[in-house]
């Protein structure tokens, strides 16, 4: 019998995205309206309304919604501080100041993302309880990435371990149509924390994180049918198909390791 770990538990740095016509919200935003700043660098860095993806512009656009008091633009700034890919350069500090100015401010996803930067000790000390605190908060203002990360939060080992609590937080996200919410869902079952070990459950909301577009929910599922043996190498090889398709290249890089 061919056995293969399972990996799992996620977290996730996100970001709100709505934009509008180009020339009409910079006019708005030139006039003061912080909200059509937002949306601007909006269209900037993702490349909308046929507009060349520029990180810069997006900066540019986000700092005056952010000091104009729009929480979304600090949210969104410090998305670009953080990710490495946007050719702007990591300021881990500033997006933590970012993210609190939109946590403060009422935007849930800031909180879920401030929250994301003690987790993963990015720019700060390594801090369960903080992140708790701020998942938790992102979580009761409706973001359902906040619930998630707080199931995640719960299953990590130490002080804060609670699978009571992760299994109601990643149960929330996953009803919520998180798919990363679903595959720690999955997970919770298929180890068995804190309930007893279910690998059709497992199945089940591995499925789903699948088909929500979760690459490590479609990998999990692929090893679960993989250890099966032989007669479910089909399907094994269907979901690590998804899964690379969807997932990273070191994702793929697993997947076509594997022997059938």
């Amino acid at each position: 019998m061919k056995k293969i770990l399972l990996t799992t538990i996620i977290i996730m740095i996100g970001i709100n995205l709505n934009a509008g016509k180009l020339d009409n919200y910079i006019k708005d935003c030139d006039k003061g309206n912080a909200k059509k700043c937002c949306s601007v660098g909006m269209i900037y860095a993702d490349a909308e309304e046929g507009v060349k993806q520029d990180y810069f512009q997006a900066v540019k656009f986000y700092t005056k919604a952010c000091n104009g008091g729009n929480a979304q633009g600090c949210n969104n700034l410090g998305t670009i501080y953080t990710n490495a890919n946007t050719g702007v350069k990591k300021n881990y500090i500033q997006a933590i100041k970012l993210y609190r100015k939109a946590c403060n401010g009422g935007f849930a996803l800031g909180c879920s993302n401030l929250g994301g930067m003690y987790f993963d000790a990015h720019g700060v000390e390594l801090n369960i309880s903080m992140a708790i605190k701020y998942f938790r908060k992102a979580c009761d203002g409706g973001d359902i990435m906040g619930c998630s990360n707080l199931g995640s939060a719960y299953i990590k080992e130490g002080i804060t371990q609670d699978y009571v609590q992760a299994l109601k937080f990643c149960t929330k996200a996953c009803d919520g149509g998180h798919a990363t919410g679903c595959s720690n869902l999955a997970t919770i079952y298929f180890m068995g924390y804190g309930v007893t070990q279910n690998e059709l459950m497992a199945i089940k909301y591995f499925r789903k994180a699948c088909n929500g577009g979760n690459a490590q929910g479609c990998s999990d599922l692929g090893i679960i049918y993989y250890n099966q043996g032989g007669r479910y190498d089909f399907e094994a090889k269907k979901y690590f198909r998804k899964a690379c398709a969807i997932g990273s290249i070191q994702l793929c890089r697993k997947v076509n390791a594997l022997k059938f």
